[in-house]
């Protein structure tokens, strides 16, 4: 988690999804910097449309938040 902190830090993040599940993207870039093993259908239909359209992350604090919520 703290390399991710990082990233955040130095690139321009959010969260999303690729092949249906959670991923960590970089605006910008074709592929996910991170990809998780979570299916993104098991999160609420709202939760999954908010991925679909991408989930700035604006700050670490954000980005520590975001990971807590969606992989716990």
């Amino acid at each position: 988690m703290k390399r991710f902190i990082i990233f955040a830090m130095l690139l321009s993040l959010y969260l999303g999804t690729h092949n249906g599940y959670l991923a960590l993207w970089d605006t910008g870039i074709e592929k996910p910097v991170k990809v998780f093993p979570y299916s993104s259908a098991v999160y609420p239909k709202i939760d999954q449309q908010a991925l679909k359209s991408g989930i700035p992350i604006n700050s670490p604090a954000d980005m520590k938040d975001l990971l807590q919520d969606f992989l716990s």
